[in-house]
């Protein structure tokens, strides 16, 4: 494989690519502050569990809510508990799910196609921008991620090893998908049987012959299929524990609520984007790799060269899952994650493809038209990063300079392949190959990093940290039990910074909507559309800490 050019085989590959990926996620990790829906939602919800030793009740706002599952809160508390309350240890399971996706896209990959296309696979999934960001958020769908490719992997890895009892795993890891993101594991659960039934059930070893008419049928290998049952119970334990104590203390509320919430989704307006917004939503958020990814998609479907030997994993999977996704009423952004390490070892195919036909026949131009194409978007990225710096789009001086940097970046990175494939004479064949995957890869890689860095990514809520953080207002959070004053209904970015305020205020007191009901002499945070005569010490965002004299 062209990328073995890159001599990289002597290093682990697991530890370089944790290298690889590591700096990009600790960028925009370090205790910057919180996005408040979901992010800000789930680290509560864990402050809640921590606090209060109740890991059963989803707690919020002196409330309970059973609306999803618990499994993300767990892992958050327990980085609480190990590590302290604070934005960084939110992140951490998403941060290590990413770093471990990582390392499962290289093996499958490898597994699948080589272990060329294993490297750029994994490569580029780190590099993915939609994935970056949600590395860096302590939300459910990175550890989603993470455990449907650690079900892929297990299934290959039987495969190849020959150990059935390895599809355990499979069974467990879509038990704990339950756990983590609840009733929606059950469309990656569909899209995944026709590969496991093909994969690890049939036993293409057992015949079944007819006297009358003999043929050749492929047998059920029920070993295989009591190691899956077994792992999906085993792995459903934790969530039939947890919604049985939960019943047991709220009676059918809890379950109710959950099923209701699928029904919800797929009938509320807020997030129905019509049918074609996977379509340019995915090319968008994966930019440029989902466009790469439809060329490497073709060859994998056509190409003799990369007919892997488990293409309904490769191909099947992700494309039913693409069409479950399409045919949900609810359409996000990041529902397409669990898409994307596909789409990661489809892009490496179609990057492969350039290589190898060029190491083939050192006349071939699809290198030379791919770096032509990276080039013509450097200087549309260029162009606009000098609008920025210019000053032309007006908008806050910060943000604006560090999206041009950012943009700068990125299009001197993409203007290097276009040189290099100019002055390839002036290397040996691999090492030019080389050169020309780290100039492609590189550009993203510093890009994202340095977003992570100027708080693009991972700081979503400045001035309120800023804020809280001031001495005076420190002070008082440090050595005063807070209460919270805020109305039933609240508006979107009112209800944002209340679920922020409540993560960063250490000694929580009580819920309120009535200023009546503040104990005297006690400090509260208090909403800007509740009026109050009592002594302010701050107004952060319009919401006030005062204290209450009664």
């Amino acid at each position: 494989m062209t990328i073995s050019s890159m001599k990289l085989s002597a290093i682990n590959p697991y530890l370089l690519l944790s290298l690889w990926a590591l700096p990009i996620v600790l960028s925009q990790t370090l205790n910057q502050s919180l996005m408040a829906h979901d992010e800000g939602y789930y680290a509560i919800q864990a402050r809640y569990i921590l606090e209060t030793g109740d890991w059963i009740t989803l707690q919020w706002g002196g409330g309970v809510s059973f609306d999803r599952t618990i499994g993300i809160q767990w892992l958050i508390a327990l980085c609480y508990k190990f590590f302290g309350v604070h934005e960084t240890s939110v992140r951490l399971p998403s941060m290590v799910a990413y770093l471990a996706s990582t390392l499962l896209t290289f093996r499958i990959g490898e597994i699948l196609l080589g272990r060329g296309i294993g490297w750029l696979g994994a490569i580029i999934f780190s590099i993915t921008p939609i994935v970056v960001q949600y590395a860096g958020l302590g939300t459910q769908d990175m550890v989603l991620v993470m455990l449907e490719l650690w079900a892929a992997w297990s299934l290959l890895e039987s495969r190849i090893q020959g150990r059935r009892s390895l599809l355990f795993l499979t069974g467990v890891m879509f038990g704990w998908g339950f756990l983590i993101k609840g009733f929606m594991i059950i469309p990656a659960t569909i899209a995944f049987l026709p590969a496991l039934w093909v994969g690890g059930l049939i036993n293409s070893n057992l015949i079944k012959s007819e006297s009358t008419n003999p043929r050749k049928w492929p047998g059920i290998d029920w070993i295989a299929m009591l190691w899956v049952g077994l792992g999906g119970v085993i792995g459903l334990l934790p969530v039939i524990g947890w919604l049985w104590a939960a019943t047991q203390q709220y009676g059918w509320g809890p379950l109710q609520t959950l099923v209701g919430k699928v029904f919800f989704l797929n009938q509320q307006e807020f997030h129905s984007a019509g049918p074609l917004y996977y379509f340019w939503n995915i090319p968008v958020n994966a930019f440029p790799w989902g466009i790469i990814g439809l060329i490497g998609l073709a060859l994998c479907i056509w190409s003799p060269r990369y007919k892997a030997s488990c293409r309904w994993l490769l191909l099947g999977y992700p494309i039913l899952l693409f069409v479950e996704l399409n045919i949900f009423r609810t359409k996000t952004a990041y529902y397409p994650l669990q898409l994307l390490p596909w789409m990661a070892i489809w892009s490496a195919v179609a990057l492969d493809h350039c290589t190898e036909y060029y190491r083939k026949d050192l006349r071939s131009q699809l290198l030379g038209q791919l770096s032509q194409g990276f080039f013509w978007l450097a200087l549309v990225l260029l162009t606009a990063g000098v609008l920025l710096f210019s000053g032309v789009i007006s908008a806050e001086l910060d943000v604006i300079r560090s999206v041009a940097t950012v943009i700068t970046i990125l299009a001197i990175g993409w203007l290097i392949p276009l040189i290099l494939w100019r002055t390839r004479s002036s290397f040996s064949q691999p090492e030019f190959i080389s050169r020309w995957f780290w100039s492609i890869f590189l550009g993203p890689w510093m890009a994202l990093t340095f977003m992570g860095l100027a708080g693009l990514w991972g700081d979503y809520a400045v001035s309120l940290n800023d804020g809280v953080q001031s001495p005076k207002v420190e002070a008082i959070l440090s050595n005063e039990t807070i209460h919270f004053i805020a109305p039933p209904t609240i508006d979107s970015d009112l209800q944002k910074d209340y679920i922020l305020f409540i993560f960063k205020t250490p000694h929580l007191g009580q819920h309120f909507t009535l200023l009546e009901q503040l104990p005297a002499k006690s400090y509260a945070w208090i909403a800007p559309n509740v009026k109050s005569d009592d002594r302010t010490f701050a107004t952060i965002r319009g919401w006030r800490l005062v204290r209450h004299e009664g």
